[in-house]
């Protein structure tokens, strides 16, 4: 009996993580549809510091994977600069790598795609705090769990999301912050 059980909740809780990374992503695109962005549409996602900044950074990733730089010096910024501090600052993040799926001349979708990606994974992080607050109020996981889904989703599409969407950087932290809360209540 205690293994049907287990079993159970393992089911759930696959099942309301896979609902909470499927459903922003989903949402997302339809806010691209609605828009015309692309894949939906001949807009770009790239407005402000994410063209101007940060979208050539990425493509030097790029260039840099495919030899044409020496990943120590960059033309990309103001005169030149080191490679490693703007690494450090706007690219550390590991979910850059998809960008090495798309030609240079592709990277406002590359950038599109990993705005969706982080979306999700948002949603899941989220999820995993209401889980682990969940355990410890109900001591155990079940169906009412489902009834947290609308959290996740505010969580992903608040105002500072959409706000941030130009600063594809800054999405890490809300993908972090619900583990790093996690953390502190541990």
């Amino acid at each position: 009996m205690r293994l049907k059980s287990l079993n159970k909740s393992k089911y759930i809780l696959t099942l309301f993580y896979a609902c909470s990374f499927v459903l922003p992503v989903l949402l997302y695109l339809v806010v691209y549809m609605r828009g015309s962005f692309w894949p939906f549409g001949d807009r770009s996602v790239l407005i402000c510091d994410l063209k101007d900044q940060l979208a050539p950074f990425i493509s030097y990733i790029r260039y840099a994977h495919d030899g044409g730089n020496s990943g120590q010096f960059t033309w990309s910024s103001s005169l030149g600069s080191n490679y490693y501090a703007l690494h450090a600052y706007y690219l550390n993040s590991p979910l850059n790598l998809i960008t090495l799926l798309f030609p240079v001349s592709k990277i406002p979708q590359a950038i599109a795609v990993l705005t969706v990606l982080k979306s999700g994974l948002m949603g899941v992080t989220f999820s995993v705090l209401q889980v682990y607050l969940f355990k410890k109020h109900f001591k155990s996981v079940d169906v009412r769990i489902f009834a947290y889904l609308p959290l996740t989703i505010a969580y992903v599409f608040t105002i500072y999301n959409f706000y941030y969407a130009m600063h594809l950087m800054w999405f890490e932290s809300l993908i972090l912050l619900p583990i790093i809360i996690i953390g502190i209540e541990e």
